[in-house]
């Protein structure tokens, strides 16, 4: 009858020396490589961020930055000018308003309206 398999009983093996330290090593391994794989992940993400900066070094922006922050001094400047004539300017009213009332004899009291005196009148 040809190759016939015959089975023998399964001898009762402990673990030993030799058998943990070749479960370490396989362990080592596989922790050596993901070690390995995030490192080039690592070495990626950096050439990654080395090439946008650059970007950034040689682009238009940042020189377009230095523009922009000066004209920034300059518009800020002209609205603290422009601030200040403001509060000049309602400091005039104020005291041409109190001339005008001066010249025109008015006490400062609100004058009765029409309507103030039908109100009355109605009472």
């Amino acid at each position: 009858m040809g190759n016939q398999i015959t089975f023998s009983p399964k001898k009762d093996r402990s673990v030993t020396g030799e058998d943990t330290l070749e479960i370490e090593n396989i362990q080592l391994k596989a922790t050596n490589r993901k070690l390995i794989s995030k490192l080039d992940q690592q070495k990626q993400l950096i050439k990654k961020l080395n090439r946008e900066l650059q970007a950034v070094k040689t682009s238009k922006e940042s020189r377009d930055y230095n523009q922009l922050r000066k004209e920034y001094h300059a518009l800020k400047s002209k609205n603290d000018n422009l601030e200040t004539l403001l509060l000049q300017s309602r400091k005039e009213i104020t005291r041409l308003k109190r001339e005008l009332s001066k010249l025109t004899g008015d006490s400062g009291e609100p004058k009765s309206s029409p309507w103030d005196r039908l109100k009355k009148i109605r009472k």
